[in-house]
């Protein structure tokens, strides 16, 4: 039997968007938090992977002097080697245009440039540069281990329970159902729903 998926909930995804744009950033670590929050909120509200975040390229982003409406995963992108197309969020797109302000127009970078990078723009940030400060501010907002798998599941769930599985999994860029499938388990705030039902 398959375990049920690690998952946020609403007040943990809040309280870790607000860790990683916390204002007491300053300088360089202001400029910082606005490439690490679209980077969360792509995995949080679009279900990227790790993986692919890190191949993204700023035009992928900012098409035309406009934050794009979605993001094409492209195969030699994906894990399954099959492309998507993914809608992206109000909050994305918001946060798109605080990188182009902060980070894409600074030494007025190439459209081919990675975007999401420390210094060198031809050189991206690597999954466990990810993986680490997702942790340290998941911990700091959570109290508990957060990584970048555990936003995408928190974007799976959260889809599962409004639209139909077939949906859900072309979002994930699954190749089987089956893969899918786990998020139509019960996580614990389902169970504290039901309980709460029993009162109504």
């Amino acid at each position: 039997m398959s375990k049920t998926p690690e998952t946020l909930t609403e007040i943990e995804e809040n309280c870790l968007l607000a860790e990683i744009s916390h204002r007491r950033y300053v300088k360089r670590a202001a400029q910082k938090a606005f490439r690490n929050k679209l980077i969360t909120l792509l995995m949080l509200d679009a279900g990227l992977r790790v993986g692919e975040v890190v191949q993204l390229k700023s035009c992928d982003l900012w098409i035309l002097g406009f934050p794009a409406q979605s993001v094409t995963i492209t195969c030699h992108m994906s894990k399954t080697n099959s492309e998507r197309n993914v809608p992206l969020s109000p909050r994305i797109q918001l946060a798109i245009v605080d990188m182009q302000n902060q980070w894409w127009k600074v030494g007025e970078m190439g459209r081919e440039g990675y975007a999401f990078f420390t210094k060198n723009p031809n050189k991206p940030l690597t999954v466990r540069q990810i993986e680490r400060f997702i942790g340290f501010c998941g911990y700091k907002a959570t109290h508990r281990t957060i990584t970048p798998h555990t936003l995408r599941h928190t974007f799976a769930t959260k889809l599962m329970r409004k639209v139909p599985t077939r949906v859900v999994q072309e979002l994930l860029g699954h190749k089987r159902l089956t893969s899918t499938q786990i998020y139509t388990h019960p996580n614990q705030t389902d169970k504290e729903n039901a309980i709460r039902s029993l009162q109504q």
